[in-house]
């Protein structure tokens, strides 16, 4: 019979902290693969038609964002967010006549962020 305990474990630091201020509302997910119908654009003309959304249509999910003619916003909070992981692993191994054995593995993990 062998018995296995190990540790695992990890730590970031001086991670960099972002916030997505561009997302599309929780409430308006439950649409589901209607975000991603084309409707026709409202900022026609307006935007550059280079840009992804200068088209003539855009997705359904662009107009429900809170500022519908960006496609992307962040605010950028500087390097003071960390993250951490802690595993137990246990493993159990019993080795019986003619080859034949068991495993039985656990792994409890514990993920902050």
């Amino acid at each position: 019979m062998l018995l296995d305990i190990a540790y695992a474990g990890n730590a970031g630091v001086k991670l960099l902290a972002q916030s997505q201020l561009n997302q599309i509302p929780d409430q308006d997910l439950e649409l589901g693969d209607a975000l991603t119908r084309s409707v026709p654009n409202p900022f026609l003309g307006i935007l550059p038609a280079t840009s992804s959304i200068g088209q003539a249509t855009v997705t359904q999910a662009q107009l429900l964002r809170p500022y519908p003619f960006l496609t992307g916003l962040q605010q950028t909070w500087g390097s003071f967010a960390h993250s951490s992981y802690h595993a137990l692993q246990v493993k159990c191994r019993k080795r019986y006549k003619a080859g034949l054995q068991t495993l039985v593995s656990l792994h409890l993990v514990e993920n902050a962020r």
